[in-house]
């Protein structure tokens, strides 16, 4: 395959597939690298720390990747030159740093073949808090001529389909198997509980589940047995097994102690792979999920009457069966502390008997409010 077999259109479409998961990242990057005439190319992912990991690569030895990815990288005499590029722009390795100049430094001598890589292509495609910085490299030996002005314009014109194919990735992924709810997160973890966010704010919606915090970047398991339930999910995770579980939320923002944080662990979909460059992530989605059961006329009805929140759950349970011992048992309490909220609650209503006032309630009587 040459440069000419490869039409923009072409690209354009396999940008939109990536996004999709329809079609594996590599062999985008191997036909973006065959455009442009170049002989081999890798995308790059920044890591935490700030150096860059290799998640794809068309045409290297597997075992330099590895070594690039395993400390290579944080020698890399053109790393901060790099990032000085900003998103969306296109620069060539001899703009960063002449060959001549890197003969002799430790990095040069670890990954330098003779007559190997005369030239490179580097593009930046994102860079931000959410995704972190994701770039692209294509190489040429020195049998060709260096990059020149109409291959970074070719590439410029190629990068905002590549942008919109890695933004629109995440969107696709954060949607897999995923209801709509009031608050909902998503991002990736490793095996260390360390997150990199994709959307919502995770922090946000686990502020208010005792179980299971995110601050500071990482996760923080509330105790024992929930750290290792992470660990074990993470772990078949990676395996392409998805676990779910649901945490009570300590907040009572209905009249019904329902509400939950339901954690959804999966293996990183193939849309956003460019993002584990290491293969150590995963993916997890938190919603906050409220099973408001309760009822429309018991609601009205507790409002008109002005009812604490105790007594409004109490009604509420009662509504559907008239059996105080079960009503208690669901709202937590023991029956004698029903009994008490039952007299309370009638005489706020002013019906005789807890039948007369529950008949009220499913019929939304208010006859007798004041």
């Amino acid at each position: 395959m040459t440069g000419q077999t490869v039409s923009f259109k072409s690209l354009q479409d396999q940008c939109r597939a990536a996004a999709f998961g329809d079609l594996p990242w590599n062999s985008l990057l191997e036909s973006i690298c065959h455009w442009v005439d170049g002989d081999k190319a890798m995308f790059f992912s920044s890591s935490p720390s700030g150096s860059y990991q290799v998640p794809y690569s068309f045409n290297f030895d597997l075992s330099d990747v590895k070594r690039y990815n395993s400390g290579l990288n944080q020698c890399d005499p053109r790393l901060n030159y790099s990032k000085r590029t900003l998103e969306g722009m296109t620069k060539t390795g001899q703009q960063y740093v002449l060959n001549d100049d890197l003969k002799g430094t430790a990095y040069y001598n670890e990954v330098y073949v003779p007559e190997d890589i005369g030239d490179s292509l580097y593009s930046v495609i994102l860079d931000s808090v959410q995704t972190g910085r994701q770039a692209l490299s294509i190489h040429r030996s020195f049998q060709k001529e260096p990059f020149q002005s109409k291959d970074i314009k070719k590439m410029q014109a190629l990068l905002p389909y590549l942008i919109d194919a890695y933004s629109y990735s995440v969107s696709v992924a954060c949607h897999i198997g995923k209801k709509t709810y009031d608050k909902s997160a998503s991002a990736l973890i490793n095996s260390d509980l360390l997150v990199a966010p994709l959307t919502g704010n995770l922090s946000k919606v686990l502020s208010d589940c005792e179980l299971l915090k995110c601050s500071g970047n990482f996760l923080r398991p509330g105790n024992q047995t929930i750290k290792e339930y992470l660990s074990v999910a993470i772990g078949h995770a990676k395996h392409g097994q998805k676990s779910s579980a649901k945490l009570k939320l300590e907040t009572e923002s209905s009249v019904l102690d329902l509400n939950y944080v339901s954690l959804i662990i999966q293996k990183i979909p193939d849309a956003i792979g460019w993002m584990n460059s290491e293969e150590d992530f995963v993916m997890v989605q938190a919603s906050i999920e409220r099973k408001n059961t309760f009822p429309l006329n018991a609601e009205i009805f507790a409002g008109t009457f002005k009812l604490t929140l105790a007594e409004q759950r109490l009604i509420g349970c009662l509504h559907a069966e008239d059996d105080l011992r079960l009503a208690a048992a669901r709202c937590d309490i023991s029956y004698e502390t029903a009994r008490w909220h039952v007299k309370n609650i009638l005489q706020k209503t002013l019906y005789p008997r807890r039948q007369d006032l529950i008949r009220a309630v499913r019929e939304l009587d208010l006859s007798n409010a004041k």
